[in-house]
């Protein structure tokens, strides 16, 4: 058949969107197939099945896939018709594999991930430029980059063998419909599961032995783990969770409250909390109150104004954790008083402006942070000589330690500016920082869990012991560093970034709770003011959530008293939208695709 002028556009989209979900939902199987017995990364299988599915179909279908099958097209040598092997890898692996996915997903990750973390337009700049090459490009210059350089061309199909158009249509339906099962049964038995639980979950495969075996043999209680720590350096570095999440302020508390923190450590330093309100807060944690009712104001006046970039700091576990360590210290002598240091910027709401509010949040808090506890821990302890050690509690990347190359010397490395960073080159070998189980934000929002879930398997097989252990020649620590967005954690380990590891509970059991009593009593115009100073779109937020609160019968004590019974919290849906998306998503559109196939085989 003569080559269409007309260019079977349509034909070649459809089979286009066929093909590519039929490698997705293949690559998907085989990946949950080899996952029973050895690590693999969905990614790189795909890598290879993608190009070897077309390059496989095309040797043995003569030019055709199964879509193209279906469709009626195939494709030919310009020249001969006869289309030959050359052609094909030039086709498919240099026109294709390499200049159309290869490089660029080499320049988005090389060149947008360093400018500012943006996966989502970095992902969206891929597929558009998939987009403008494979459709919009050959719709004007009626000819495809990957048909230029392979001197190739599409044509209607010569083979009329009906046999062959059944098979496909076969062999496609069934693997779509396995495919949508496998992805959405667990979600149709137990509709909880799309929240918490990633799936698939990672497999009890041979790799996860080593993993289980380090943790019976090397790691301790997680408190005392803590403690063994501070024999060996000054300041522990904690790495928070999501500010909210509630269960790793238990893990805070506890170790607090250990005998062994006030006589030996007796230092804590937050993220949270402004070092403007360091005089209000040391007053607190000295005063003995009348009774509860008392106590719960005083902590809400201090938490409603003490946070640096916030107009209000909702998170329970802090106004929690502000009285418990009150608590702490109206049962100790003065000399074992626990001293607590807030560390975020300076900060006057009563000045505050969109203008002033700009320049707030563009300052290095980083190095602004470090500085606060280098200074108390080298002329209010150091020079004391009492109780040098503090316990420092840093989220996400204000924990990441130190990079070093390969000789143990400082390198240039984003993560090197970060609080814990600083903090490990003013004080050698006297700073640690310790990762507690969370999930990886290496999708950005769309979170996953660490190492696929391979580490949340070991602890669960276990039974989810609340353990720690170093990093140092641990297979933990010698795992991809995954828990970050973007080029910078690209060739590091988890030993790079961390010295150890804390497990905490399992994902499942992580929850969040925001909200505390007096919260809004007397505070909602003050709120309502200061959020002015970030936006007006951020005042009106605030205004429904205040109404909100109003209408929320279980969250009334937060605006006028203190007795409540419910707070307002909840699990964390981690895998929320990655299951809606990866899962659910995916299995819609396989099941249009799958529709798509059936109507055309019809006609």
């Amino acid at each position: 058949m003569n080559h269409n002028p007309k260019f079977h556009l349509w034909s070649r989209t459809i089979s286009l969107l066929i093909d590519i979900m039929f490698v997705l939902s293949i690559t998907h199987l085989s990946y949950l197939l080899i996952l029973q017995f050895f690590d693999v990364n969905f990614l790189t299988l795909l890598f290879i099945e993608f190009p070897s599915y077309y390059l496989i179909c095309y040797w043995f279908l003569e030019g055709r896939t199964l879509a193209k099958i279906i469709t009626g097209i195939q494709v030919a040598s310009k020249k001969s018709g006869e289309l030959a092997r050359l052609q094909i890898i030039m086709r498919e692996v240099a026109g294709k594999f390499i200049i159309l996915l290869i490089i660029p997903f080499y320049l988005i990750k090389e060149i947008a991930f360093p400018i500012k973390p943006v996966l989502l337009f970095g992902g969206i700049g891929y597929i558009l430029f998939i987009v403008i090459i494979s459709i919009v490009f050959p719709s004007f210059f009626k000819i495809t980059w990957w048909e230029l350089i392979s001197s190739t061309k599409t044509i209607r199909s010569k083979v009329t063998n009906s046999t062959w158009k059944v098979k496909s249509v076969i062999i496609l339906t069934c693997i779509y419909s396995i495919t949508i099962i496998l992805k959405i049964y667990p979600f149709l038995v137990h509709p909880q599961k799309i929240k918490y639980e990633f799936h698939p979950e990672y497999s009890n495969n041979f790799k996860i032995k080593e993993y289980t075996d380090y943790i019976l043999s090397n790691s301790q209680d997680q408190v005392d783990y803590i403690f063994g720590l501070f024999e060996k350096y000054d300041l522990v570095v904690l790495c928070e969770r999501m500010h909210s999440e509630y269960t790793q302020y238990e893990l805070i508390s506890k170790i607090i409250s250990d005998k062994r923190f006030p006589g030996t450590v007796g230092n804590l330093y937050t993220e949270c909390g402004s070092s403007s309100y360091q005089d209000e807060l040391n007053e607190y944690l000295n005063t003995k109150f009348i009774n509860e009712d008392s106590l719960d104001k005083a902590t809400a006046y201090l938490q409603r104004n003490s946070n640096a970039i916030w107009p209000l700091w909702t998170n329970t576990n802090l106004f929690d954790l502000l009285k418990h360590v009150n608590t702490l210290n109206n049962g100790l002598a003065d000399s074992l008083k626990i001293n607590w240091y807030f560390t975020d910027l300076p900060v006057n709401w009563s000045e505050m402006s969109p203008l002033v509010y700009r320049k707030q949040t563009r300052r290095k808090r980083d190095e602004e942070m470090a500085s606060r506890i280098i200074t108390e821990y080298k002329e209010k302890i150091i020079k004391k000589k009492h109780r040098r050690k503090g316990l420092v509690v840093m989220n996400f990347r204000h924990a990441y330690g130190l990079i070093r190359d390969d000789m143990g010397n400082k390198i240039d490395h984003p993560f090197n500016s970060n609080t814990a960073a600083i903090l490990m080159d003013t004080f050698p070998e006297k700073v640690c920082n310790i990762m507690i189980n969370t999930i990886s934000f290496k999708l950005g929002l769309i979170f996953t869990p660490i190492q696929n879930g391979k580490w949340d398997k070991a602890f669960s097989l276990l039974g989810n012991p609340n353990v720690g252990f170093d990093f140092e020649n641990s297979p933990f620590g010698q795992d991809k560093f995954d828990a970050f967005i973007g080029n910078s954690a690209r060739g590091l380990r988890y030993t790079d970034v961390f010295t150890g590891f804390v497990f905490c509970n399992p994902l499942e059991k992580h929850f969040h709770k925001t909200g505390f009593p007096y919260m809004l009593d007397n505070f909602e115009d003050t709120l309502i003011n200061r959020a002015k100073s970030v936006n007006l779109a951020y005042s009106e937020k605030w205004k429904i959530s205040i109404e909100n609160y109003k209408r929320n019968e279980t969250c009334k004590g937060y605006i006028k008293h203190a007795s409540l019974v419910n707070l307002c919290n909840g699990s964390i849906e981690y895998a929320t939208l990655y299951n809606t998306i990866v899962n659910i998503g995916f299995s819609i559109v396989a099941f249009l695709t799958m529709i798509i196939t059936l109507f055309i085989y019809k006609i």
